[in-house]
């Protein structure tokens, strides 16, 4: 296992200005605690991404060497990170000092190997992951880079579980082990609805071609009913006077 160092120092200062002052420096603030301690430190980003980048990833064993304290042997991991959601700085970190005799519970990522061939060929099959990482508990020395999963054997309908991952011996999976990781599907095609206002042109045009010709507030055709009607109560007026 490679050996990964970490510089920090002690910190005494806090709030966003003394942040932003350690930032330009190339530090972040960070605490760490564990085994009866618990340090503010400014950490050097640089060597803590360079470390989060090596195979083991945010599972890393660290020896944090804190300035003045070098004689000191404190093995860390990271225990959360905070990062700058628009250009991905590094803003804060928890670290936790652990002992290597004993162990602790970390979340290991999984990795699909291979591509399922039913994917080439049905029309709409899709593979899905449901998990991206199993929680373990092992000594920091077993602790797995990741899980490969095989994939390329799955058809439609079946699924990969937790008890189907090959797990050393040296570490106990917390997940449970019916709990699905990946499966294929097929996606139905979305039949696309016409739009609201289409069908309502549509149905008026419908109802226009089913009227008689003529019916949309035209008078009636001099001679109907209506008018001779009229001519009749005119002439009986006469006759009357």
């Amino acid at each position: 296992m490679e050996e990964l160092f970490l510089k920090a120092e002690n910190r005494e200062g806090r709030g966003k200005g003394f942040a932003r002052r350690l930032r330009r420096k190339g530090f972040i603030p960070a605490i760490m605690y564990g085994e009866g301690e618990l340090l503010p430190l400014a950490l050097d980003a640089k060597e803590l991404r360079q470390a989060l980048r090596t195979e083991a990833g945010e599972n890393a064993l660290m020896k944090l060497q804190v300035a003045g304290e070098e004689s000191k042997n404190r093995t860390v991991m990271v225990r959360e990170l905070q990062m700058d959601p628009i250009r991905g700085d590094l803003l804060h970190a928890d670290l936790v000092r652990i002992s290597m005799e004993k162990e602790v519970e970390v979340e290991v990522p999984i990795e699909l190997i291979g591509k399922p061939k039913v994917l080439v060929l049905v029309a709409g099959a899709l593979l899905s992951q449901m998990v991206n990482a199993l929680k373990v508990r092992c000594l920091p020395v077993h602790i797995p880079k990741s899980f490969a999963v095989d994939v390329e054997s799955l058809e439609i309908g079946e699924a990969l579980h937790v008890s189907d991952i090959a797990i050393p011996t040296e570490v106990t999976v917390l997940n449970e082990p019916s709990e699905s990781v990946a499966s294929i599907s097929v996606v139905a095609e979305e039949v696309v609805a016409a739009p609201v206002e289409v069908v309502a042109e549509g149905q008026a045009a419908a109802a226009a071609g089913d009227s008689p010709q003529g019916g949309e507030g035209k008078p009636p055709p001099e001679g109907g009913a209506e008018g001779s009607g009229g001519k009749e109560a005119k002439g009986g007026k006469g006759k009357g006077d």
